[in-house]
């Protein structure tokens, strides 16, 4: 959802100049009276109505992930007329991927208004806030784990010694987590995934046996490395959707 700032008089007063600055191009787009050059279509004029206001929130805020993915597909929707001024037409997914990857490495660097970590325990909520430009690193150990972060860059270290249930929520984030020092239930242990326009990796040993259950849509989902043979049965499961998802063994 699009929302505007209008807590002063000026940007109530810009906000509006801007709105009705659309409506009226739209009109005259409609209408004919406006000659726009070739490959300016009313779509054109609709979508970057919708795409501007994300972007200047976003750089209001210091929401890297909304300013670059709104630069993104402003590039895509003015494609056309950029191919004609440059000579240069890039692709979906390369835009895409460039915008997570600036996101990822500013949101690293820089941090974010809003960015948070919140992990519960067997339960027991913890939260943190991230700290500009750094990201966090934390040792977590229970039988139940919950990680959830958005707009945020971590390290998370699990070293429980009876881990049955891992639940990960990731968003506009990247999230690396460890469970070299992690032993598993004698029921098995579950991750469930939830990871949206973000870069995960988890990190396990060799002698983890991963059963892939994930759903992946416009998603990237890989293994590094293989496991010994001396199997421990882990199940991954749940969604990753326009993100990066990484299973690394050590």
């Amino acid at each position: 959802m699009i929302t505007v700032g209008i807590g002063s008089k000026w940007s109530r007063i810009i906000w509006g100049m801007f709105f009705i600055a659309c409506g009226t191009l739209l009109v005259l787009h409609f209408a004919d009276i406006l000659n726009a050059p070739e490959g300016i279509t009313t779509w054109t004029i609709i979508l970057s109505i919708l795409f501007v206001p994300c972007l200047i929130e976003g750089l209001a805020k210091l929401n890297w992930f909304e300013i670059f993915f709104s630069a993104a597909f402003l590039v895509l929707v003015w494609q056309r007329p950029i191919y004609d001024a440059v000579g240069v037409r890039p692709g979906f997914w390369i835009l895409m991927l460039t915008a997570l990857l600036l996101s990822i490495g500013f949101t690293t660097l820089f941090g974010g208004l809003g960015s948070s970590n919140t992990v519960v325990i067997d339960g027991k909520r913890r939260k943190m806030k991230s700290k500009k430009g750094s990201s966090s690193k934390e040792s977590y150990s229970g039988k139940d784990l919950y990680f959830k972060q958005k707009l945020a860059a971590s390290e998370k270290y699990v070293r429980s010694e009876n881990l049955s249930r891992v639940r990960i929520k990731n968003t506009l984030g990247s999230l690396e987590l460890y469970f070299d020092s992690t032993t598993v239930s004698p029921e098995g242990l579950v991750i469930e995934v939830d990871n949206n326009l973000a870069n995960l990796e988890l990190y396990v040993p060799r002698d983890w046996k991963i059963i892939d259950q994930m759903e992946n849509s416009l998603a990237s989902f890989s293994t590094v490395g293989w496991d010994d043979g001396a199997f421990t049965t882990v199940t991954l499961r749940g969604k990753n959707s326009l993100a990066n998802l990484e299973v690394n063994y050590r």
